[in-house]
């Protein structure tokens, strides 16, 4: 399928910019701009996300593919190594973030 999405001009569907949201964290939904490049073969990715208004990026331990709709991001977070989950359906992601908070967003480049 990625072969024949980049064939016809569409590229890597997950090399893209996201406006993403993590849902009710201790009541709060917490915003951020996930960007995945690729560089050679390997997928790079960015998260910057704010916390009490004041933008911070988030240290990304590895990015990769799971299948050809769903992608992992492994990240360490205030001493913790927590695991994002997303599956890509055009435009949108949904997911898991930590294994219990949903992510929502979608593509704005």
């Amino acid at each position: 399928i990625r072969d024949a999405q980049e064939s016809r001009g569409l590229g890597d569907v997950y090399k893209r910019q996201f406006q993403v949201k993590v849902l009710d964290i201790d009541g709060v939904d917490v915003p951020g701009v996930l960007t995945i490049s690729k560089k050679s073969d390997a997928y790079l990715s960015k998260i910057v996300y704010e916390n009490d208004n004041i933008k911070k990026e988030m240290e990304i331990l590895s990015s990769y593919e799971i299948d050809d709709k769903t992608f992992l991001i492994e990240a360490f977070v205030d001493g913790n190594q927590i695991d994002f989950e997303l599956d890509f359906e055009g435009d949108t992601i949904t997911g898991i973030v930590a294994g219990m908070f949903e992510v929502e967003g979608s593509r704005t480049k």
